[in-house]
């Protein structure tokens, strides 16, 4: 096992899952193909806000950053507000994040 990640155990117990070597990279190789479709890759830059800790979320998306070429600002979770300055700011080409319950205001 050279990676563990976790379920946030939300709906039940958290469940861990193990990646090999040999997986990780398959992980890259699709995030690879991804990141090709979107045309993203050197000289783009990718805000990835989404979790580091045991969640898989974060460490994927750091993964296609890098697997594609492209700069990484791993910030890891913040606010709105926040991510909206530091787009402005450093001239961030793409976002990864959870979608906010559409009930919240941002005014």
């Amino acid at each position: 096992c050279a990676r563990v990640s976790a379920t946030s155990g939300t709906t039940g117990p958290r469940l861990f899952v193990g990646y090999t070597d040999a997986d990780w990279a398959a992980v890259g190789a699709k995030f690879g193909r991804i990141a090709a479709h979107l045309g993203f890759g050197p000289g783009r830059l990718l805000l990835n806000v989404l979790g580091s800790g045991l969640w898989i979320g974060g460490p994927c998306f750091d993964e296609l950053a890098r697997v594609s070429g492209a700069g990484l600002f791993p910030a890891g979770p913040t606010n709105p507000e926040q991510v909206l300055e530091w787009c402005d700011t450093f001239g961030i080409d793409a976002v990864t994040a959870t979608p906010c319950d559409s009930r919240l205001s941002f005014s």
